[in-house]
């Protein structure tokens, strides 16, 4: 026994086992088994005497301990895992010396570690992968915002709980941001390079994008069961990194989702200028692939990313025509019919890509929909590719009859518009609300259409009251054994709080001093919940006696009350959540219901619930029960403790019958149990309008009117050349045709027409019927025109354009002006272009207005599910909804009009001026509201602000 002491004493290792086989006793712990062994550290499973908990010991390795810079950077990784306190970092209980050698007392992981899982060989799935990924991606963000990198995240780091979550372990390679030590004095590189990015490799700065390569190289050995760069000979694993590119994880594991495999490459790309830029990033990235998705995507959504799509398709459709036959196509139908066919296939080619790829098109992006496939089978694209071809094939199929059988023009619409019907009519025969609305495509394909998660994004924090120890602690010494007292928290139920530094591991601590109360009992001791304060241990001083917990600073709830700090909704709704799931687990230990006083409520220094312990706190004789306790919550944290309330302007609609129940303006939740069902559901709905949410509703509120305008701008050559042509057509039709005249003028007598002005105007008409104008021209005529042009084209069969040029000098020299009165201006694209944009706004402000009169914020808000509030909380009515709509279109429309006047009156650097700035103006405002998406200028305006329903 002597000689093995004096070997762990020396070698900085602790032996978990006597001779004899049993455990072993040394520093208040029961050593009982070696369970881990890294570079310079070996792990224990112990148990700590005097509290019964198990934890897992850390201790130098043999052959490090007598190293300076080991037994530095040993205690350094104590200081700095023990600042990290965070539900998904492994938690420091202390450090101690055990024989002389330094060793820490940690957190013990039942579930082993996440290398542990990997070597049963078993698949991990998709979905946990990603999960136990942005359990790590959490605790690795608290660590970089206290400005420490871990430097060494892998699996063999990441440890699994009983429940199944994942905490970030072993910091002893970490560094703060500004640290610059990377090797050993032997030169070895500290770390595995199976998951160290290159800059590490190369002993360049490491900053948090090195950790963000570490997670992308663990998912990608979770999701295949190998890291990127795998084998034995280090040298070779060295250089692949530094000079290769990772294999797609699909290559190996091909249900992998195409859009989840770039997040994972992105996170392995070289330069690090190339990942994602922080944790968050790359968490909000990840979180789509989160779960086993199963919400049905709805069908205003469908149809929403639907219209876009289409829109998309047609202008890539018309670019692809345009290519063949130039921009001087005046009339698609008369194209062969094979050639539109192969047009035909543009759409299926965009949604077979796309959706085989990521699982998404450019539309159900916008609105977070994605094909997912139904049962086994072939992989993704095979079946995206079979859903395009089942659902084009009946548009591809009906060209042939409608452009080769049907030759009659306006025939020729109305069989069109038939058969759109009919086709429509086809792809939603299927859809029934029990199959998840699948159509015959979806059900050919076995896939269906799901409705992803809206990613959390993360409340702004706002900063908590400085901790609560501003008061001496008068009779109390400067130091109570390895703590140093920093001031008084407050007076307890059985005696008072310090505020002390537990100088060991520098982080600061609350010592509990007992005025004669019994300590912690052991249900206490080994409580690890995060919303509990950890029991750190009995302190026995002298004379004085006491439990030491960690210190949750920030301050009490009561306190946040009197200094009117007010949070905003997404993060009271997570601080509720917390603290009912911690009053859920209260009752059952308690035996019962209990009672509670808001005093036990604390706001920790990072802006989490806790729930402190009764015996923590001065009785005042407040008494409230579970969801009274919760009620009182929400009110101080909605309202900052100001008198009255009023409706959060940010709630989420979906949300408001919740708050209203808490706050005693509709009747109270029945039970804890009824509350947190409630919360449940209000998680899993939207909190705040998301970037890309209000994206899609600017596209589908804006996007056909731009797309349409952007065609209209493509054929503004066609129509400049097209347009004079049709009016000077209608007017030589009206002057052939007497009787016309004298009914269109009563009281004026027609002018007669001679010999030769009659067959100036005929060789005219035959000519413009006879050339590449004519199918347009002769779809607009009227009925009793026909008999008029037939003849024409009887009597001059074939006009030269010499001939052409004789008739139309003849026509205008008879009328003595220009028979193109407003030719000119007509033929001018600059005037078309603001022409366009004046008719193309005001046909969206009609229906803006319409639509938003039925629902506020009109038809784009219905569709992604948002709504508007005042300012005071209260929902927006439809006449304030009417005047937001107007006062974002009639203005656009107003400036488009009077730049339009200008133009015609030859104000032609005005009117460019004035269309640029409104234009500006709408793309600024556009930007803006992109920026802040729940608040965009007119929202600022009318002080109201868009949020989820």
């Amino acid at each position: 026994m002597a000689d093995h002491d004096s070997q762990s004493a020396a070698g900085g290792a602790l032996a978990p086992s006597v001779p004899d086989g049993s455990p072993r006793t040394a520093g208040g712990f029961r050593i009982h088994e070696e369970v881990g062994r890294g570079g310079m550290g070996v792990v224990y499973r112990a148990e700590e005497i005097a509290s019964g908990r198990i934890v897992a010991l850390k201790s130098i390795s043999p052959g490090f301990a007598c190293t300076p810079d080991a037994l530095q950077r040993f205690h350094r990784e104590a200081r700095l895992t023990a600042s990290i306190s965070h539900p998904n970092c492994v938690f420091v209980y202390g450090a101690h010396e055990i024989d002389g050698a330094p060793v820490i007392a940690m957190e013990w992981m039942e579930g082993g570690t996440l290398e542990d899982r990997m070597r049963t060989g078993e698949p991990v799935p998709i979905a946990t992968a990603v999960r136990w990924m942005l359990d790590v991606l959490e605790g690795l963000e608290a660590a970089h915002q206290l400005g420490v990198v871990h430097r060494d995240i892998k699996p063999s780091n990441c440890f699994l709980t009983a429940e199944g979550r994942v905490k970030v372990g072993d910091f002893g390679l970490s560094r703060s941001l500004e640290a610059d030590v990377r090797l050993t004095q032997t030169g070895q590189f500290l770390g595995s390079p199976l998951y160290a990015p290159a800059e590490q490799i190369r002993g360049d700065a490491v900053d948090g994008r090195s950790d963000i390569y570490s997670c992308g190289a663990t998912l990608y050995a979770l999701l295949t069961g190998k890291p990127p760069f795998p084998g034995s000979d280090l040298g070779r694993v060295i250089s692949r990194i530094l000079t290769e590119d990772p294999a797609p994880p699909r290559q190996f594991r091909p249900e992998i989702p195409g859009a989840l495999e770039q997040v994972v490459l992105r996170s392995l790309q070289r330069d690090r200028a190339k990942r994602h830029p922080d944790a968050e990033s790359l968490r909000a990235a990840l979180l789509p692939f989160a779960g086993e998705v199963d919400v049905t995507g709805t069908l205003p959504r469908r149809l929403g990313a639907y219209v876009v799509d289409v829109c998309l398709v047609a202008i890539a459709s018309n670019l692809t025509m345009s290519a063949f036959y130039g921009a001087a196509v005046e009339n698609w139908l008369a194209i062969p019919v094979w050639t539109q066919a192969a047009v035909g296939l543009v759409p299926i080619g965009y949604f077979a890509a796309l959706e085989g790829w990521r699982g998404s098109s450019l539309g159900k992006w916008l609105f977070r929909l994605r094909v997912v496939p139904v049962g086994p089978g072939p992989g993704l694209l095979a079946r995206a590719s079979l859903r395009a071809v089942v659902f084009q094939l009946p548009s591809l199929l009906s060209l042939y009859p409608l452009t080769v059988l049907v030759q009659d023009v306006s025939v020729r619409g109305w069989a069109a518009l038939a058969a759109m019907i009919a086709i429509w009519a086809f792809n939603v025969s299927t859809m029934r609300r029990r199959n998840g609305w699948r159509g015959p495509h979806e059900l050919l394909s076995r896939t269906r259409v799901v409705q992803l998660p809206e990613a959390i994004r993360r409340a702004r924090q706002t900063a908590p009251a400085p901790e609560t120890h501003a008061q001496p602690a008068a009779g109390v010494p400067e130091r109570i054994g390895a703590y140093r007292v920093l001031g008084l928290v407050g007076a307890a139920q059985d005696g008072s709080v310090l505020h002390a530094r537990d100088e060991r591991l520098d982080r600061s601590v609350w010592i509990h001093l007992r005025d004669g109360a019994p300590p912690a009992g052991e249900l206490r001791r080994t409580l690890i919940r995060p919303t509990r304060l950890r029991w750190l241990e009995e302190l026995r001083t002298g004379d004085l006696r006491g439990d030491v917990f960690e210190s949750a600073g920030g301050c009490s709830l009561l306190d946040s009350s009197a200094r009117g700090v007010r949070f905003e909704w997404p993060r009271v709704e997570r601080a509720l959540s917390s603290l009912a799931e911690e009053l859920a687990h209260c009752e059952p230990e308690a035996g019962g219901p209990q009672s509670f006083s808001p005093g036990q409520v604390w706001l920790d220094r990072n802006g989490n619930m806790r729930l402190i312990d009764r015996s923590l706190i001065a009785v005042d004789g407040s008494e409230l029960d579970a969801v009274g306790l919760l009620g009182a919550t929400a009110r101080v944290l909605l309202t900052g403790g100001q008198p009255g309330f009023e409706l959060p302007a940010e709630l989420p609609l979906n949300a408001e019958p919740l708050v209203r129940s808490l706050t005693g303006s509709a009747p109270p939740f029945a039970s804890l149990d009824a509350l947190r069902s409630a919360l449940a559901a209000s998680r899993s709905t939207p909190a705040t309008v998301e970037r890309r949410t209000r994206l899609a509703q600017l596209a589908a509120s804006t996007g056909p009117s731009l797309l349409l305008l952007g065609a209209m701008i493509l054929g503004t050559l066609v129509i400049s050349g097209m347009l004079p042509s049709l009016m000077e057509v209608n007017t030589v039709l009206r002057e052939l045709r007497r009787d016309q005249v004298a009914g269109e003028h009563p009281g004026q007598a027609p002018r007669p027409l001679d010999e030769d002005g009659q067959r100036a105007r005929q060789m005219l008409l035959s000519y413009e019927l006879s050339h590449a104008r004519g199918p347009s021209i002769d779809a607009s005529l009227r009925p009793e025109d026909r008999p008029v042009c037939a003849e024409a084209q009887r009597t001059f069969p074939d006009v030269s354009e010499a001939d052409y040029t004789g008739a139309l000098q003849r026509i205008r020299a008879e009328r003595g002006e220009n028979p193109l009165g407003s030719r000119d201006v007509f033929q001018q694209p600059g005037f078309l272009v603001i022409v366009f944009c004046a008719v193309v706004v005001f046909m969206w402000c009609v229906f803006a207005l319409v639509t938003a009169w039925i629902w506020p914020g009109g038809l784009s808000f219905r569709l992604l599910g948002l709504s508007l509030r005042s300012r005071r909380g209260h929902r927006v009515r439809r006449w304030l909804g009417f005047v937001r709509s107007a006062a974002i279109g009639l203005p656009l429309f107003a400036g488009y009009f009077a730049a339009g006047n200008m133009y015609e009156k030859g104000l032609r650097v005005p009117a460019w001026s004035l269309f640029g700035l409104v234009s500006l103006a709408f793309l600024v405002g556009m930007g803006f509201s992109l920026l802040q998406p729940s608040r965009g200028p007119i929202d600022r305006v009318l002080r109201t602000r868009i949020v989820p329903r």
